[in-house]
């Protein structure tokens, strides 16, 4: 089962995970205004950097796929008359 079909889709996927992450930003600004207390905004912060650094994670693992796809791409191409992949229902 593949989530992500192609690489448009990987950049939803990029730009949904940002937009959230700025909403979050955004909710600890709110928060911090109205006097949210020192251990609270520290547990925003500690989770913000989780979050950070799974989409960093996230994008050097899509960063290898599409170096995969391009490869596989290429080694078939220059491989030649390579026939047409079978169909779902004969696999």
């Amino acid at each position: 089962m593949h989530f992500v079909n192609s690489p448009f889709d990987m950049v939803v996927a990029i730009v949904a995970i940002a937009c959230g992450m700025g909403l979050i930003l955004e909710l600890v600004k709110q928060t911090s205004k109205r006097g949210a207390s020192p251990s609270a905004l520290e547990a925003y912060e500690k989770r913000l950097a989780r979050v950070e650094v799974a989409i960093d994670d996230l994008t050097t693992a899509i960063g290898r796929v599409t170096e995969g796809q391009q490869f596989l791409t290429n080694a078939l191409t220059e491989r030649g008359a390579v026939g047409a992949l079978p169909s779902r229902e004969s696999r």
